[in-house]
C-alpha cells in the first residue's frame, strides 16, 4: 500500500475533471440553445452551418428586394394606368372632334381639353418616381432587381418606349434624340438660310505633333452657287483662326464679334499687320481682299458668337475661315443663296499651311439634316447614332422618265463596330423599298414595326408577294436570291405611302436597300458599341432592274411631317384651329397606336411583377429550409441533451463520491502501524 501516490484518488479527480468539462459543455449548449458555440464544438458542422446561415441571409435580402421592386412596379403600374385613362378620353373627344355635329367652335374646346389631358400625361410621367428614381421618362430605361445570393440571381425590366408624348404615338422622340451622332464626311454644305450644322474633326483621329485638327469653311464650293454670305460660327478650344481672302467679287470679308478674348486677339493682330486686318471699330474688322493669315492665340479660348458677313463662294478665289480646334465648330447660314461648305482640314503651325483632310467630320446635332446637302458620291451621312433625314435632291438632279430618284442604305466597313446593322426607318411618300445584292446569292433582312398602318401594308405584300414573309405579328422576312450580282431587287411597292417606325435588322455589307421616295428618309440607330453604322448615299433606280450612285443629289430633310402629324406631341401642341375633322381622324390612328405602346410598357412592368412575386415565394420556401438545415447542425437538442446533462451530473456526484472512498483508503495504513 502506498501513500506518498494515491492512484485510486489520482484516477478519480482525473474523471471528475472529464466529467465536470462534459457537464460545463451540457451545460453552455442547454443555456444557448445551441450545439456549437465553438469551432472545438465541430468543425466541419460550424462551417458548414455559418455557410447556411450567410445563404439564408442573403436570401432574406433578396426578398426585401423583390418586395421593393414589386412596390417600384406597382408605382409605376398606376401611374399608367391613369396615363391609359387619359389616352381614353382623348380618344373619345377626338371622335367627337370628327362627326360634321361638333361646330369649329366645338373642336377648339376639345383642342384645348385635349392639350391638357396631354400636358396631364407628360406630367405623370415626370413625376412617377421611386426613391427619386424616374420610372416612365425615359426609352430603353433599364431596372435590375437583385433577387438572390449571388449576382447572378437577378431580374431585368428594360422600357420600350418613354410614356409620354414624345415617346408615344409614332416615334417623335427618335426624331429628337438628344446626342446624336452623324458622321458628314468632307462635301457637306450649308445650303438654307438659317441652316445650321455643329461638326467636329473626327474624334477617333489622332495627328502628330504639331499639327492641329481644324474646321475648313467655304472651301469646296467651286461650281455651285455664287455669291455672298453670312454666317455665325461658337465654338470652344480654340487655338488659331485663319482667313483666306479669295477676293473673287473684290469685296472685304467683315468680321463682328462681342468675345472680349478674340476682340483684344483681332485688335492685336490688326494693329501689327494692318495690310491684312483692318479694325473698323465696335468690334468690327475687315480681313484685306487677297490675304492669306492665321491668327494664333495665347491660350486656347471659347467663341460664343463670331458674325461673318460679305464671304464670298462659288468661286475658284473663294473666302476661306479655318477654325483650329478639335472639340465642336457650329455654323448657322444667315443670309445669302450661296452654299457654304464644310470640310476638315489640318494646321502645321505655317501660315498657309491649312489644308482640307480626307478624313470624316463628324456631326454633332440631334433630329434632321435639314438644310444641308451633301455634294459627292458616297459622302452622304454616315449615321453612328440618333437620327438624321435625307432627301433625294430632284432639283439638283435630273431623272428620267423610267428612272426613280432613291436613297440607298448600306452599311460601312470603316466607322462602326462588328456586329450586323440594326436600325429604324421612318420615310414620306415612299413609292418602293428594295433590297439589293452586290454579288450572287441570297440576301435576308428582318423587318419589324408595331404601326398599324405600316402592319398593315407588310400584311398585305406578304400576302401577295414571295419575297416577304410574315414570322410573326409585325414581323417578317425579306428575301431575295439572285444568280448575277446587282441586276434583279427584290421590291416592295408602297404606292407613296409613309413608313412608320419600321426596325430593319440582319443588313450585311454585301447588301443595300434603296427607298425610293419624294419625302424625307429618316434613319434612327441606338447603337453605338458594336453595331454597323448606317451610309446614306443617292442613287437613281432604272426600273428596279439596276441602280446607279448619283453624285450632288442628297439634302437634308425636314422632319416637320413626321412630326407634328403622327405623335401625340403634335397632338398636344396644335395651334389654335389646327384641329379639324380630317387632323382628328388622323391622330385616332396615333392614339390607338399610343394606347398599344402604353399597354406594352405596362405589360412588361405587370410580367416583371409576377416574375417577382414568383421568385419571392420561391426563396421564402427555400429560406425556411436552408434554416432548418441549419438549425440541425447548430441547435441543440434539448431531449437529447438534457439526458445527457443528467447523466453527466450523476456521474459526476458518483465520481465525487469515488474520490472520498479512494482518500480514505489511505486511513487503512495505520492498522498496519499499530
Amino acid at each position: 500500500m502506498r501513500i506518498n501516490t494515491n492512484v485510486a484518488s489520482l484516477n478519480a479527480q482525473t474523471n471528475g475533471t472529464i466529467t465536470n468539462n462534459n457537464l460545463t459543455s451540457s451545460l453552455e449548449k442547454l443555456s444557448s440553445g445551441l450545439k456549437i458555440n465553438k469551432a472545438s464544438d465541430d468543425a466541419s458542422g460550424m462551417a458548414i452551418a455559418d455557410k447556411l446561415r450567410t445563404q439564408a441571409s442573403s436570401l432574406g435580402q433578396g426578398i426585401s428586394n423583390a418586395n421593393s421592386g414589386t412596390a417600384l412596379i406597382q408605382i409605376a403600374d398606376k401611374a399608367m394606368a391613369e396615363q391609359s385613362n387619359i389616352l381614353d378620353i382623348v380618344k373619345t373627344k377626338l371622335i367627337q372632334a370628327a362627326t360634321s355635329t361638333t361646330s369649329a367652335e366645338g373642336r377648339e374646346a376639345v383642342r384645348k381639353d385635349v392639350s391638357k389631358l396631354l400636358e396631364q400625361l407628360d406630367n405623370i410621367s415626370a413625376q412617377t418616381n421611386y426613391n427619386g428614381v424616374n420610372l416612365l421618362d425615359t426609352k430603353g430605361a433599364d431596372f435590375t432587381f437583385q433577387v438572390g445570393e449571388d449576382a447572378t440571381y437577378d431580374i431585368g425590366l428594360q422600357t420600350a418606349y418613354a410614356v409620354n408624348t414624345s415617346g408615344l404615338g409614332a416615334g417623335e422622340q427618335q426624331l429628337n434624340e438628344e446626342d446624336s451622332v452623324v458622321n458628314y464626311k468632307n462635301g457637306i454644305t450649308i445650303a438654307d438660310v438659317g441652316a445650321q450644322a455643329t461638326v467636329q474633326y473626327d474624334t477617333t483621329l489622332a495627328l502628330a505633333s504639331p499639327n492641329a485638327k481644324s474646321v475648313v469653311i467655304g472651301e469646296n464650293n467651286v461650281g455651285t452657287i455664287t455669291g455672298l454670305v453670312s454666317l455665325e460660327i461658337a465654338a470652344d478650344n480654340v487655338a488659331a483662326i485663319g482667313f483666306n481672302a479669295g477676293g473673287g467679287f473684290g469685296a472685304n470679308m467683315t468680321l463682328s464679334t462681342d468675345d472680349a478674348a478674340l476682340q483684344a486677339a483681332l485688335t492685336s493682330y490688326a494693329g501689327a499687320v494692318p495690310a491684312q486686318l483692318l479694325s473698323v471699330g465696335d468690334g468690327k474688322f475687315e480681313v484685306v481682299n487677297g490675304e492669306e493669315f492665321v491668327i494664333e492665340f495665347a491660350s486656347n479660348i471659347d467663341i460664343s458668337k463670331l458674325e461673318i458677313s460679305g464671304m464670298e463662294t462659288g468661286l475658284a478665289a473663294a473666302d476661306i475661315v479655318n477654325i483650329v480646334t478639335d472639340e465642336a465648330v457650329s455654323i448657322t447660314k444667315t443670309s445669302g443663296a450661296a452654299n457654304v461648305s464644310l470640310e476638315s482640314g489640318t494646321y502645321t503651325g505655317a501660315v498657309d499651311t491649312i489644308a482640307t483632310g480626307s478624313t470624316a467630320l463628324v456631326g454633332k446635332s440631334s433630329a434632321t439634316a435639314e438644310g444641308l446637302t451633301f455634294t459627292a458620291a458616297g459622302t452622304g451621312p454616315i449615321v453612328e447614332k440618333g437620327t438624321t433625314g435625307v432627301q433625294f435632291d430632284f432639283d439638283a438632279t435630273a431623272t428620267t422618265f423610267t428612272a426613280q430618284g432613291a436613297v440607298l442604305l448600306t452599311t460601312t466597313a470603316t466607322l462602326g463596330g462588328t456586329e450586323e446593322a440594326i436600325f429604324t426607318l421612318n420615310a414620306n411618300n415612299v413609292t418602293s423599298l428594295s433590297l439589293g445584292l452586290s454579288a450572287a446569292g441570297t440576301s435576308s433582312i428582318t423587318l419589324s414595326t408595331s404601326n398599324k398602318d405600316t402592319m398593315a401594308m407588310l400584311d398585305e405584300m406578304a400576302a401577295n408577294s414571295g419575297s416577304l414573309t410574315q414570322i410573326g405579328e409585325g414581323t417578317y422576312t425579306f428575301e431575295q436570291t439572285s444568280t448575277i450580282a446587282a441586276v434583279t431587287a427584290a421590291t416592295l411597292d408602297f404606292g407613296g405611302s409613309d413608313i412608320k417606325d419600321l426596325t430593319i435588322s440582319g443588313m450585311k455589307e454585301t447588301e443595300d436597300i434603296a427607298i425610293a421616295a419624294t419625302g424625307g428618309v429618316y434613319v434612327t440607330k441606338d447603337d453605338t458599341s458594336d453595331k454597323k453604322d448606317i451610309q446614306l448615299s443617292a442613287v437613281t433606280l432604272d426600273g428596279n432592274t439596276g441602280k446607279t450612285t448619283t453624285a450632288g443629289s442628297l439634302k437634308g430633310a425636314s422632319g416637320d411631317v413626321l412630326q407634328t402629324t403622327s405623335s401625340l406631341a403634335g397632338l398636344a401642341t396644335l395651334g389654335s384651329g389646327e384641329l379639324t375633322a380630317d387632323v382628328a381622324n388622323q391622330y385616332m390612328a396615333v392614339v390607338d397606336n399610343a394606347m398599344t405602346q402604353l399597354n406594352s410598357v405596362r405589360s412588361d412592368f405587370g410580367s416583371t411583377q409576377g416574375q417577382l412575386e414568383v421568385a419571392t415565394r420561391n426563396m421564402m420556401v427555400t429560406q425556411v429550409n436552408i434554416k432548418a438545415a441549419e438549425s440541425v447542425i447548430r441547435d441543440t437538442d434539448y431531449a437529447a441533451e438534457s439526458a445527457n446533462f443528467n447523466k453527466q451530473n450523476i456521474i459526476a456526484q458518483a465520481g465525487t463520491y469515488a474520490m472520498s472512498q479512494a482518500n480514505a483508503m489511505q486511513q487503512n495504513v495505520l492498522r498496519l502501524l499499530q
